[in-house]
């Protein structure tokens, strides 16, 4: 949920959760707890998702992230404009499975260093051009 959630629905969606891992001990955060996504992110061994505003950021934190994609040809176009160890575009759950265990036994500093050329593309200081350069030639792309 992005912003203020409307009354009920985290509740319902613990439930949800809860249901469709049942017997799998699961934890969530209280989204009415500021940076309760930073802190999450930054505790867990690999933040799995969507390339949402949250876990690009916690990629430019130096995180260990699985992104999943969407091929554009599927559908409603959903990705990251950098292929890497970081992102998966719609993989077999066998695919999944192997590639997290791959990415559980690297250290974070590792992948950090691996990726942080993409990092510093992605999200740099303020007064950096490059996030606007790399948004132009993303945006130029599309518009082809």
């Amino acid at each position: 949920v992005s912003g203020t959630p409307e009354p009920g629905h985290v509740e319902d969606e613990i439930q949800h959760y809860k249901k469709v891992f049942e017997g799998i001990t699961l934890s969530f955060t209280d989204p009415y707890v500021p940076y309760s996504t930073y802190v999450a992110s930054d505790a867990a061994d690999v933040t799995i998702g969507v390339p949402s505003g949250s876990l690009t950021e916690s990629f430019g934190r130096g995180n260990k992230v699985l992104m999943f994609g969407q091929a554009a040809e599927t559908g409603f176009y959903f990705s990251f404009p950098f292929e890497g160890a970081w992102l998966m575009t719609e993989p077999s759950y066998q695919e999944f499975s192997d590639h997290l265990d791959f990415l559980r036994m690297q250290s974070r500093q590792t992948l950090a260093s691996q990726w942080a050329v993409i990092r510093e593309q992605i999200l740099e200081d303020a007064m950096s051009d490059n996030p606007i350069i790399v948004l132009r030639e993303i945006l130029r792309r599309i518009a082809i």
